[in-house]
């Protein structure tokens, strides 16, 4: 039985903009040994190609797409499988929007049948009309549990989906 890793991202491989000591000789083994890996991130905000070309630029190269699970594809996922055809109002970032669309899920500003809140900078606007969707019987999917999100070294800032 051949082993692999499934790894976190933000903390663990870098922080903002800078790669944790050790990250990049670490992915570098893994790649040269054939050993496989994904890495997940509970950011809906960026797209995997996003985070490919982000690695890239913090030094781990020969990263594309398919090395990445982020919550907005596993949300996709699973409103595809469990509501096929369904509609979602939307309120996050590229990466949550790109990967409903890629599973043909529609952003619905009039009659959604889910609200789905990613990670990212949601306008009060936006926010008002899901809690009025909510109210009204709409089903509310968050991506990201976490109640903070780390930003540097000593400093947090308030997660945007609890």
């Amino acid at each position: 039985m051949k082993a692999g890793f499934l790894i976190d991202m933000d903390g663990v491989i870098y922080r903002e903009k800078q790669l944790i000591p050790g990250a990049a000789e670490f992915v570098e083994a893994m790649l040269a040994m054939g050993t496989p890996f994904l890495f997940l991130t509970n950011n809906s905000a960026p797209t995997a190609e996003d985070l490919a070309v982000k690695l890239n630029h913090l030094g781990i190269h020969g990263l594309g797409p398919r090395h990445f699970y982020t919550s907005a594809l596993n949300t996709a996922d699973f409103l595809s499988e469990t509501h096929p055809n369904c509609t979602a109002f939307i309120i996050g970032e590229n990466g949550l929007a790109t990967a409903l669309h890629e599973k043909k899920i529609a952003n619905d500003a009039i009659r959604p049948n889910y609200v789905v809140v990613g990670e990212g900078a949601a306008t009060t606007d936006k926010l008002a009309q899901a809690h009025e969707f909510i109210e009204r019987g709409t089903r509310l999917v968050a991506t990201n549990p976490d109640n903070w999100c780390p930003v540097s070294a000593d400093k947090t800032r308030p997660a945007m989906t609890k």
